[in-house]
């Protein structure tokens, strides 16, 4: 049997699992189990091979070991998302000017060149 066969099969209810899906992660956890399937929120895997259930066409969603790595790559993938919501729904109009001005300053510094 495979390591990751060997993880699929000894997740529990409430194991953190990361979710890679066409190359974007996240992290979540398992909400349920079948005795064929891992249920995390609204999506379905099978225990099998940890893919979605019923396959994607489309695209390619996957159970992963939460390692440290993935767990990194999901913490700043949500901190990207973050970020950009804040932006596009215009919540920096609640900042104060000094806020504003050492938000924009940090951004200066950080920006990678064009």
């Amino acid at each position: 049997m495979s390591a990751d066969r060997e993880w699929l099969d000894g997740l529990q209810v409430g194991d953190d699992v990361i979710v890679d899906r066409d190359r974007s992660v996240y992290l979540s956890h398992v909400t349920r189990l079948t005795d064929t399937r891992i249920i995390v929120g609204a999506r379905v895997f099978t225990k099998k091979d940890g893919y979605t259930f019923p396959r994607e066409a489309w695209s390619r969603t996957l159970l992963r070991p939460p390692t440290a790595e993935l767990r990194e790559k999901a913490a700043r993938r949500r901190a990207l998302d973050e970020v950009r919501a804040a932006y596009q729904e215009s919540r920096f109009e609640k900042l104060t000017t000094e806020e504003l001005v050492t938000l924009s300053d940090w951004l200066k510094a950080v920006a990678v060149p064009r």
